[in-house]
């Protein structure tokens, strides 16, 4: 009797917590082109970008393309996968994940320089802090000017 109860419970929480997970990704801006509009969709962007901007250099408006051009706002998104025999899904050609589209080995770095081990690269704060601490970073190594957005793009790849 109560494993026949038990089991519709655990398939609701189930479906409750990944909706609940769902919902914590906001969707994709509307209009892209227009950072003010982005921040005033999701005015808490903002704030992370300006943090980032504040301990790392990076202006908001390089940070914001950064994340336009690698994942157009999509936090969950990854390179598609290769296809075996042209349709069998396969392995990513990259292990790039997130807004910023930041790979495991130097989002390693990051979370060891920088971040904490509770960073996540599908949390737009996080995100920004990312570009910030890597631009930062190639600044440094580079002489690259963080007011330089397209050069710094180039070393981002």
């Amino acid at each position: 009797m109560i494993v026949k109860w038990l089991r519709p419970t655990l398939a609701m929480a189930a479906l409750l917590w990944l909706t609940g997970c769902a919902m914590l990704a906001p969707a994709p801006p509307n209009d892209q082109r227009n950072v003010c509009e982005i921040f005033r969709e999701q005015p808490s962007w903002y704030d992370h970008a300006r943090s980032s901007q504040e301990k790392w250099g990076t202006p908001i408006a390089t940070q914001m393309a950064f994340i336009q051009r690698e994942s157009s706002f999509r936090s969950h998104v990854k390179p598609p996968r290769q296809r075996l025999l042209g349709f069998i899904p396969w392995t990513r050609p990259s292990s790039a994940y997130g807004y910023a589209q930041a790979q495991d080995p130097v989002w390693d770095e990051y979370e060891d320089e920088a971040g904490s081990l509770l960073a996540r690269r599908t949390h737009i704060k996080h995100a920004t802090d990312f570009i910030g601490w890597y631009n930062a970073r190639t600044h440094r190594m580079t002489g690259v000017s963080l007011h330089n957005p397209e050069h710094l793009y180039l070393a981002y790849h």
